[in-house]
């Protein structure tokens, strides 16, 4: 198993947990969402920019909410392909 600190949205764009590319849609979803709450946050204070990123762990616990599928089942799968939990996950091109 690979373990990565960061990875790229498009690497979970061959994930099929009830249908092709549901994962990839989720997580996206949620990174825009961290996006634009951090660019909220960042507008409100200069000092300091904020990028925050969800782990697949965080993205895994999402989709089990709102698919009604165990948890458990949804990260045996991302294990499976080879994925590391812990492994935050970031727009393309956004990896430093």
């Amino acid at each position: 198993m690979t373990q990565h600190k960061i990875i790229s949205l498009s690497e979970l764009k061959d994930i099929n947990i009830l249908w092709p590319g549901d994962f990839y849609i989720l997580a996206e979803f949620v990174l825009r969402c961290y996006a634009a709450d951090d660019e909220i946050q960042n507008a409100k204070r200069k000092a300091h920019r904020q990028c925050s990123h969800p782990t697949l762990h965080g993205l895994a616990v999402h989709y089990a909410r709102v698919s009604r599928q165990p948890l458990e089942d949804i990260e045996q799968q991302l294990i499976n392909r080879g994925f590391w939990m812990g492994s935050g996950v970031t727009f393309d091109g956004t990896i430093q």
